[in-house]
């Protein structure tokens, strides 16, 4: 979705909430509730634990939530969905000591030597 409106060359720089946002999440440490019940909050923990990413709506405006995805995840996804972007960089805790911000650039091409195949 992103990438189609990027032209060849074009950045992509985006954040999630990563490791660190899920274990003090986890601990309840210096982070709000965000409204979530902790029924809500225990099951995006177990799907982020279990599957690399975790996400619940918020209870008062439904169509919005909170997410956390692990740096495996999000690595992931950006081979397997959009393989037309090169990951540039990962940095952990790059945006306010909380959001991992991830930078991509479009145009990436897989190539495969000729005596490889």
């Amino acid at each position: 979705m992103f990438a189609n409106q990027l032209t060849t060359g074009g950045l992509l720089v985006f954040t999630t909430h990563g490791r660190y946002f899920a274990d003090a999440f986890a601990a309840n440490d210096t982070l709000p509730n965000f409204n979530m019940s902790p029924a809500a909050r225990a099951e995006m923990l177990a799907d982020y634990n279990n599957r690399g990413f975790g996400y619940q709506p918020y209870a008062t405006t439904p169509e919005y939530g909170l997410s956390i995805a692990s740096p495996s995840w999000v690595v992931s996804m950006l081979a397997d969905c959009t393989p037309e972007l090169r990951l540039v960089s990962y940095t952990e805790r790059a945006w306010r000591g909380r959001h991992d911000v991830v930078t991509c650039q479009k145009g990436y091409t897989r190539r495969v030597p000729a005596d490889a195949a």
